[in-house]
């Protein structure tokens, strides 16, 4: 059961990714050529921010605590999402990165503050 459960918590995003093709055409080569290199980069990257979230390791930053992990997932697929309604892909895209950059900072920050209460002895 335990190996189950790993395993679809390490595939859900292939759940996501062909709806990420209906939403933007471009994500199956069809369009101009510049858009579809830069969505296809910016999937990538947040695929790759949503799988962090939901394994709870990031690069260069370790292990995650449950709440950075709820943030980065929710910021990944905002990366990754192309867009819905009245909003363009780059709007939730920006908001994606924002909320992203936000909780690595702030992961980053409580490290250094940790680190050096540690070599201060406070």
């Amino acid at each position: 059961m335990k190996t189950g459960f790993t395993a679809m918590r390490l595939a859900i995003v292939l759940y996501f990714i062909p709806w990420f093709f209906v939403f933007n055409p471009a994500l199956i080569m069809q369009g101009d050529w510049r858009e579809i290199i830069y969505l296809f980069a910016l999937c990538l990257v947040g695929i790759w921010i949503l799988a962090s979230g939901l394994e709870g390791y990031l690069i260069k930053v370790g292990r995650l605590s449950l709440w950075p992990r709820v943030f980065l997932v929710i910021g990944g697929f905002l990366i990754a999402f192309p867009g819905w309604g009245d909003f363009n892909w780059w709007m939730t895209s920006l908001i994606g990165a924002a909320v992203t950059a936000a909780v690595v900072a702030v992961i980053l920050l409580r490290r250094k503050v940790a680190s050096t209460k540690l070599i201060t002895g406070e």
